[in-house]
């Protein structure tokens, strides 16, 4: 099944060059919750291009400037064919990257970045018992797009009563 997936996303970067999701920003699709679209899209892509045993930039996502489409948000747009995409939630970005993309965010990715989402909200406020509620029977080294933990982000706000 591995091996499917691998080839499955090689081939649909192979034959879309430049494929990916850009995600507005704007402050009309940030209300919207594009914020939070785009953490867990970028977090998503980079987890299923591992579990797929691809280098984690085989999905390009992004975040853009306004695509005109204020109060249809979170709004983006699919690349390469620039297709526009309204009113996106959670269960659309998961349909985008198995259709588009050919990769399926499995379970465990989808709960990693939740369990990663709260326990980084607890540690950078310094709430070691949130942070502890956070991380029981979660994933402690789920990581975002840029390989940090909920430690990482307790440690970068000097919040020592978090980390120890």
């Amino acid at each position: 099944m591995r091996l499917l997936a691998l080839v499955a996303i090689r081939s649909a970067v192979a034959l879309n060059p430049g494929s990916g999701l850009k995600i507005c920003t704007s402050p009309s699709c940030r209300n919207d919750g594009a914020t939070d679209l785009l953490a867990k899209a970028v977090a998503w892509a980079a987890q299923a291009s591992a579990d797929a045993g691809a280098p984690p930039s085989a999905i390009a996502v992004g975040a853009c400037g306004c695509l005109s489409a204020c109060g249809r948000g979170p709004v983006a747009k699919c690349y390469p064919r620039e297709r526009m995409l309204t009113n996106l939630d959670d269960a659309d970005l998961l349909a985008l990257f198995d259709d588009t993309f050919g990769v399926s965010v499995s379970p465990r990715a989808r709960d990693a970045f939740e369990t990663k989402a709260r326990a980084d909200a607890a540690a950078a406020a310094g709430d070691a018992a949130r942070l502890d509620a956070a991380l029981r029977g979660g994933d402690v080294d789920a990581v975002d797009a840029d390989g940090a933990t909920a430690l990482h982000a307790a440690a970068a706000a000097g919040r020592a009563d978090a980390v120890l």
